[in-house]
């Protein structure tokens, strides 16, 4: 291998970019659900499904869930006829209390407000998409089959999540874990009450910001691999010891900024850049922004593009955080197939 090669690909994982816009925190409105064994703090996305998180609001402000319970938990071992499985656990109104149900609520997908199923997602139980009223349920783990296109329902409609739990994860554990027949829990869980309280200070929810453009990260990436120029690293990486990266053309791990110039300076980086001679491009490139912090996925080519099958490449994981008004990289994967 030609040293020019060995140190592209040594360097090529010292990455970063900037983003102007941040992505903006959704109104929220916290919630509390008592239960009789513990409290779950959710915050409710108003901004990006009003409809559903004023249909529920209109349950607790009326004091409906007073007196309901949790009463079914979907784990892995009790949905054997299912060729896609969730977990989840699923409350709502006592049975005294459904005669009192507001009308169904129109459905507001995951297509249209960009929220995702992932852990702690509050979500809508529902039969046919505008038929969600009452009953809710929060996902134990990322479930991506309830998203708009998944197929957990046939219809590929999804759920309507609309918020997620911010205290609490492990009350829902607790109750998750608990015995059931088939879904049913054997002993529901009793809620106690469902009141506002005051917000809780809390990062957004996880779901991709319509203002991170994945594919200009990645350009931007791509420029530092072609240039070899230091002062790209100086200005896009995070300036202090919490910067890490990792590649499997060196041993260890390397951390903080000042170990980073020197090692760069080591594989040839220079201020003003350099012109290397072959080609480096990525594809499959992915992104998704969870509020002061970024991640884009992708792969990696080195050779000639003509020549695809016989490049050079590997995997890609970039890690970014807030720094200012700008997103630097906090942590670098660079891989080798």
């Amino acid at each position: 291998m030609s040293t020019n090669v060995r140190m592209l690909k040594a360097l090529s994982f010292s990455v970063a970019v900037t983003c102007a816009s941040l992505q903006q925190a959704a109104s929220q409105e916290t919630v509390v659900i008592e239960t009789t064994v513990g409290e779950i703090t959710v915050a409710l996305d108003s901004d990006r499904a009003p409809g559903t998180a004023s249909n529920f609001l209109q349950y607790v402000d009326a004091g409906l869930y007073a007196g309901g319970s949790f009463y079914r938990a979907v784990r892995q071992d009790n949905q054997p006829e299912d060729d896609i499985r969730i977990e989840v656990i699923q409350g709502g109104l006592s049975a005294e209390r459904r005669e009192a149900r507001f009308d169904p609520i129109a459905m507001e997908g995951t297509g249209d407000t960009g929220l995702r199923h992932l852990d702690g997602t509050l979500s809508m139980a529902r039969g046919d998409p505008d038929s969600a009223s009452s009953e809710f349920f929060i996902c134990v783990g990322d479930q991506p089959e309830l998203d708009e296109g998944g197929a957990r329902n046939p219809d590929r409609r999804g759920f309507a999540a609309f918020g997620r739990v911010v205290r609490g994860m492990d009350v829902v554990r607790e109750i998750h874990r608990r015995a059931t027949e088939e879904q049913s829990l054997i002993e529901p869980v009793r809620i106690v009450g469902v009141r506002r309280s005051a917000n809780v200070s809390a990062a957004p929810p996880p779901s991709a910001s319509a203002g991170f453009d994945a594919e200009a990260h990645a350009a931007a990436w791509v420029r530092l691999w072609r240039t070899y120029d230091l002062d790209l690293v100086r200005t896009l990486f995070l300036p202090d010891g919490r910067v890490t990266y990792l590649s499997s053309e060196r041993e260890g791990l390397i951390e903080g900024f000042d170990a980073l110039i020197p090692h760069h300076e080591g594989f040839g980086f220079v201020s003003g850049g350099l012109s290397p001679e072959s080609e480096l491009w990525v594809e499959d490139v992915a992104g998704v922004s969870y509020g002061n912090s970024a991640v884009v996925t992708g792969v990696w080519f080195f050779g000639d593009r003509a020549e695809r099958d016989a490049a050079q490449r590997g995997p890609m994981t970039v890690v970014y955080t807030l720094y200012g008004d700008e997103y630097r990289i906090a942590h670098m994967h660079f891989a080798n197939y």
